[in-house]
């Protein structure tokens, strides 16, 4: 069989029962749009035209580190659109936790990525990679990843490295319960 486009809005995702590795069973559910990605790029047609949950992007979501960094460092990938709230394209839908992304995979496409970021205060939109200053996630505003990449331009100049100053549990060395 040959197909020369794949469109469409794969399941999102399967319950697991929660049963993790070590056999503790809470309430969640596995991510399942990746495999349906990787069934249309193995069956190699010309454009991959999907719309799939956003959480990847930051490298949320179980199981999908993988998935993620083959999706950032794909130069097929010619048009990518990030809707940070879901209801932006599924308005009577749960919420997606993350929203939604939809992505143009063109064969014969190599380089930058025709960019759309939706959010709430408009829509930017930028031509660039997507794993933007190399930072293994996708950062929305075009802008925010110059930034990043002329700070880690400038990293071995600085005597202390931004990612000691910088994290989410201690944000610029201070608890986040400081004040």
């Amino acid at each position: 069989m040959k197909f020369d486009v794949i469109i469409g809005n794969p399941p999102y995702q399967v319950n697991d029962d929660g049963v993790n590795e070590s056999g503790v069973t809470r309430s969640s559910s596995k991510p399942i749009y990746p495999e349906f990605v990787e069934i249309a790029k193995k069956l190699d047609p010309e454009v991959i035209d999907l719309i799939i949950p956003a959480r990847w992007i930051s490298r949320a979501g179980k199981g999908l580190d993988e998935f993620t960094d083959g999706m950032l460092n794909d130069p097929t990938m010619s048009r990518f659109a990030y809707f940070a709230d879901s209801k932006m394209i599924f308005s009577g839908a749960a919420d997606i936790d993350g929203g939604v992304a939809y992505f143009v995979r063109d064969k014969k496409h190599n380089g930058q990525t025709n960019v759309s970021t939706r959010m709430v205060d408009g829509e930017f939109k930028s031509q660039r990679f997507l794993n933007s200053a190399e930072a293994g996630i996708f950062i929305p505003y075009a802008e925010a990843a110059s930034i990043l990449a002329k700070v880690k331009s400038l990293e071995d100049d600085i005597p202390m490295k931004f990612k000691d100053i910088v994290s989410a549990r201690k944000p610029y060395g201070l608890t986040s319960d400081y004040l």
